[in-house]
């Protein structure tokens, strides 16, 4: 037992040198990121099983964690769909995610984000999208994001298309409660149009 104090000592000094090694080697390989963007782009297809490109990859390293940006963003979706991103901006503060036990993002911003899924919106016991995985994505995981200049097309349970416009929003997430706060307009071939400003919000 009278051990135990100095056994606990050199545990927390043990991992607080680990700790250092891993911030001093992200700050040292951060930089040189786009270096390796064939090898993580590759790494992206083989667990989704989508193909994804990008023009250019960076990061640094911050106090409060790491920061990445990446440009041209593009991925040819399984149902003949396709993803676009003209620039997506990252920072990410470690150790508030480490205090709330969820990813904490000092900015998340998606610009141009063009998404086209041929795939109607569906609930999960269904064969469409599973909007389960997207709202656990989005409304759990983090802690907010925004949408510039962006564009989602989809096809409703009737098999119409429809159009999102955005552009601006910004999405909070809360722990019970989730708000919006921006402009976006729906539109469909019919003709129909619903236009959204200001802020709104929903608990779950």
């Amino acid at each position: 037992m009278r051990r135990l104090p100095g056994i606990l000592l050199l545990t927390g000094a043990a991992l607080i040198v680990i700790a250092a090694l891993l911030v001093s080697g992200l700050r040292l390989a951060l930089p040189h990121l786009d270096a390796w963007r064939p090898a993580i782009l590759n790494k992206i297809e083989s667990v989704t099983g989508v193909p994804v490109a990008a023009s250019q990859l960076s990061a640094s390293w911050q106090n409060f964690g790491p920061t990445l940006e990446a440009h041209n963003i593009h991925a040819a979706l399984k149902d003949g769909g396709e993803l676009s991103i003209k620039r997506v901006t990252l920072a990410l503060d470690v150790w508030q995610s480490l205090l709330h036990m969820r990813w904490q993002f000092r900015d998340l911003t998606f610009w141009q984000l063009n998404f086209r899924t041929n795939t109607p919106l569906q609930s999960s016991d269904g064969e469409g999208i599973e909007t389960s995985r997207l709202s656990d994505l989005f409304l759990r995981q983090f802690d907010h994001f925004d949408l510039r200049d962006s564009q989602i097309s989809f096809l409703t349970l009737s098999g119409q298309r429809a159009e999102l416009a955005i552009p601006q929003l910004t999405w909070l997430n809360g722990k019970e409660r989730h708000r919006a706060e921006g402009e976006v307009s729906l539109s469909s071939l019919t003709g129909q149009h619903g236009v959204m400003q200001g802020a709104d919000g929903f608990t779950r």
